[in-house]
Formats: structure tokens, sequence, C-alpha cells
């Protein structure tokens, strides 16, 4: 049941939808009937389908607002960056923040996902292979090493060479 805790669980976003849609059926026949009736049954029916009307959407936000935060963050970021537009701001934060905890598997995870939104970064390579090698996954860094070495322009070569060489003579393979 952990699944339950995590929000964006596809059967709970399916379970999410369907739900508001069966409150925003609900809510429109509410609405019409409201305007067939007497005054006050027409008010009953007008309140219950707002009310409805409502819930259906506090049920969908967090998906709505999630679609609608991405249309509007690509929209300024193509605004004000045009050439990068589908391209993330390059942020460490969780990467960084895994490397401090020791949890080398998620921060590798964070730095593949930084490289590949900016495969041409440098210091990210090297906090890779500085992660793979605390691990203890010599092979992971030297493939690191070698995807750098084709990617990058050839004047970082040498610094990142330097710092694969440090690292490894400080980590060595277990």
């Amino acid at each position: 049941m952990r699944w339950l805790a995590e929000r964006h669980h596809p059967l709970l976003i399916a379970a999410r939808w369907i739900a508001a849609a069966v409150l925003l059926r609900i809510s429109l026949r509410c609405l019409a009937a409201s305007q067939q009736g007497d005054m006050m049954g027409g008010l009953g029916y007008g309140l219950v389908g707002v009310g409805l009307l409502a819930g259906a959407v506090i049920i969908a936000s967090p998906d709505l607002i999630r679609i609608a935060s991405n249309l509007i963050s690509r929209f300024i970021i193509g605004l004000f960056f045009p050439q990068e537009h589908a391209t993330l701001p390059l942020d460490y934060t969780l990467a960084r923040f895994y490397r401090k905890k020791e949890r080398w598997e998620e921060a590798l995870a964070q730095y593949e996902k930084l490289l590949e939104a900016h495969p041409k970064t440098l210091p990210a390579y090297i906090e890779a292979i500085e992660v793979a090698s605390a691990a203890g996954w010599p092979e992971e860094a030297r493939k690191l090493l070698t995807k750098a070495l084709r990617r990058l322009p050839p004047e970082d070569h040498a610094e990142l060479r330097t710092g694969y060489a440090a690292v490894s003579r400080t980590n060595p393979p277990v």
C-alpha cells in the first residue's frame, strides 16, 4: 500500500480523473435541472450543482496545476531562452543532496538526468565520476569518463582526466 502515498501514481491519477468526471457530469445535470423546476427546487439543484462542480475542480486540481505550470514554464522559458526552450535549467541541488546523504544510486541517476539535458557540462561529469567512485563502481566511473571524453571539447579533457585520476587514486577499486 506504499503506492498510495505517491501522489503521481498512475492509478491514483486515473481514479482522480474518473471521480472528477463523474462529479462534473452530476453537477451539469443538477444545473440543468435547476433551470426547469420552481424557484426553491431550482435553487437547491443549482447550489448542489455548483458544489459538485467545485468538488470536481478540487479533485482534479493536482493534475491540472501540474499541467498548467508545465505549460506556463515552457512559455516563459521560450520567451527568455528561445534557443533552449526544450532544455531544463541546470540544477545540481537534488543530485548533491543525494550525494551528501550517500544515496549513490539516486545521486548518479540525478547526474545522468543532468547530463542528458546538458551533455556538454564538465562539472556534472566530474561530480558523476566522483559519485561512481565513492560508491565503489569503478567501471561506471570509466564509462562516464569515456562518455565525457566523447562529448566534451578537447580543452576540457585535461581537467577531466586530472579529476578522474585523483578520484581513482583516493578510491581504489574494491
